[in-house]
Formats: structure tokens, sequence, C-alpha cells
């Protein structure tokens, strides 16, 4: 995790979590971050 506290106040989800946010499989989101 970065030291850095600009990112100190947003919150940080569980790629499934994030997928259901929204609203594709997880799978996909992992293509889209390589």
């Amino acid at each position: 995790m970065s030291t850095n506290n600009q990112f100190q106040d947003e919150p940080c989800f569980v790629i499934s979590v994030a997928a259901r946010i929204v609203g594709v499989h997880a799978q996909t989101l992992r293509h889209y971050e390589r």
C-alpha cells in the first residue's frame, strides 16, 4: 500500500465487491487491469 495520505479517506474494495458495484464480472475488471 502507498504511504501517501492522498488516498487515506477513499474506500478500498476487493475486486468482487468492486465488480458488483459497477455491474460487471470480476474477470472483466481483471482483464481491464492488464
